[in-house]
């Protein structure tokens, strides 16, 4: 008896679901991959930002618009409602806004979320603000948290010194 060359339908199946299984499996870890690239560039961008605020502070730079007249006590980093990272000085006047998005952010003490990191002028040592006041600082813990993923999460510390150490 002759038999004919080619694959049965059963093997045709199998192959197909193998490759089926192969590109999902590939799909859900470029999923996480593109997650964690996304939250990598959001810390960056923080770090980056937390640096040259800390420049500023450092140098006594000000922001354009603001003069020597008005007392400059600390630059202030933090980001708002739309994701962005605005550094201004302590009376208002804005240096940069640098759009950081995908991410939300927390800070430990919880105290200092919804403050900002505040840099004092003349040395760039971290100071707490939240209460009118120049009070020192302590080491604070910013948490970057993936919006598609909230299992994803960079941390950074920022010591007393007002330097950052990624974690």
């Amino acid at each position: 008896m002759l038999r004919r060359a080619g694959f049965t339908f059963i093997e045709v199946i199998v192959v197909v679901a193998m490759v089926a299984v192969f590109f999902g499996s590939g799909f859900v870890y470029f999923s996480n991959f593109s997650t964690r690239q996304d939250l990598d560039k959001a810390r960056n961008k923080l770090v980056n930002q937390i640096k040259i605020a800390r420049s500023y502070a450092r140098a006594g730079i000000l922001p354009e618009g603001q003069t020597r007249a008005q007392v400059f006590r600390y630059v202030k980093l933090e980001i708002d409602s739309a994701g962005n990272a605005v550094t201004t000085s302590d009376v208002g006047y804005t240096y940069s806004s640098l759009p950081i998005v995908g991410v939300g952010m927390s800070m430990s003490p919880a105290s200092l979320t919804g403050c900002g990191l505040c840099f004092s002028a003349g040395n760039g040592k971290l100071v707490d603000s939240s209460a009118g006041s120049r009070v020192p600082a302590y080491n604070v813990i910013v948490s970057l948290i993936s919006k598609k993923d909230a299992s994803e999460i960079r941390d950074l510390t920022v010591n007393a010194s007002g330097i950052v150490s990624e974690q």
